[in-house]
């Protein structure tokens, strides 16, 4: 009776109309299952500068809309995660890796956990965008509970962050990736962790035989040691002003962590919450200062198509 009942909630959820900024949709699973209902922010809470998108085609807008969107609908719990499990010098070691498109690799068996910390990334380093592979769960043993059996072995597609509670199970992730491939990959194809790119995985359960060829450019986070093994990267540029900013913050969030293991992963009280977005503006803003003067230091040249290239003087 049960034995479609995921392919049966992915398939209902594909069929769903994408709702209009600032209105509100509910997604019924099952009859049995409690429904989802979400809002759509309007463009006013995406915190975006619309005077850049002049010269941009209506499809550029677009994506940035969206991935503005899907930072947003990351960010509170995500950020309130990664602070709970990770001391603040090694979320901004995580963060200088991320910045220098490092390869990361994160490791929790807990699946809630290392999806979230994954994920928290694509908030934390805006308005930076992560450019390369973005994996945050590759199963070490794919296991499907009876209330929602079905052998799982292709590819999936979608375009949001599904969680689904169960009598039988704590909440199920399903991860979904905008527009692309799916972001959950078997243990079997951990061989593409020795590829020349960047990257940032979560890994369920790491192998004791996995060796990687290069760890050159490889950033390893162990959460239940709570502990980040880099390379070489630097320092992020005034630092020591950005941690006596955070420490307060993060102090409360790793504080609340007790009182966040009794409930789901995705799931904030209200002072969780605001110092989550305390955290995330200090660090927005602490970007945006970073590269707040960079046209001072470009040049303009006008190529014979008309096309404008800035170049980058570096001193």
């Amino acid at each position: 009776e049960n034995k479609n009942d995921l392919l049966q909630i992915v398939c209902s959820y594909h069929a769903l109309a994408l709702p209009q900024r600032g209105s509100e949709i509910v997604f019924q699973p099952l009859e049995h299952l409690q429904a989802i209902e979400y809002v759509r922010p309007p463009i006013s809470a995406l915190a975006m500068d619309e005077s850049f998108f002049y010269s941009m085609e209506p499809s550029e807008i677009n994506a940035k809309f969206a991935a503005a969107e899907e930072a947003l609908a990351l960010s509170v719990w995500t950020t309130a995660t990664i602070c709970r499990v990770l001391s603040l010098d090694g979320i901004l070691a995580v963060i200088a890796g991320v910045l220098l498109e490092k390869q990361v690799v994160v490791v929790c068996p807990n699946l809630g956990v290392l999806s979230a910390v994954v994920l928290s990334l694509i908030p934390i380093i805006r308005p930076f965008q992560w450019q390369s592979l973005l994996l945050p769960v590759i199963f070490h043993n794919l296991h499907i509970p009876a209330a929602l059996s079905l052998k799982v072995d292709r590819y999936l597609c979608g375009c949001s962050l599904v969680s689904i509670k169960t009598n039988s199970c704590d909440p199920l992730f399903l991860i979904f990736v905008k527009f692309s491939c799916t972001q959950v990959l078997p243990m079997r194809m951990l061989d593409f962790l020795d590829a020349p790119v960047p990257f940032l995985v979560g890994v369920q359960d790491k192998p004791a035989d996995l060796k990687m060829k290069s760890t050159s450019n490889l950033v390893q986070v162990n959460l239940p040691k709570k502990q980040v093994k880099t390379c070489y990267v630097p320092q992020l540029p005034q630092r020591k002003e950005l941690v006596s900013e955070l420490g307060p913050i993060h102090s409360k969030l790793a504080f609340e962590g007790s009182i966040a293991k009794k409930h789901p992963t995705y799931r904030c009280n209200e002072v969780q919450a605001e110092a989550a977005i305390q955290f995330l503006a200090i660090m927005r803003d602490y970007l945006e200062s970073i590269c707040a003067n960079l046209r001072s230091h470009t040049i303009t040249s006008v190529q014979s198509d008309q096309d404008r290239v800035g170049h980058f003087l570096c001193f």
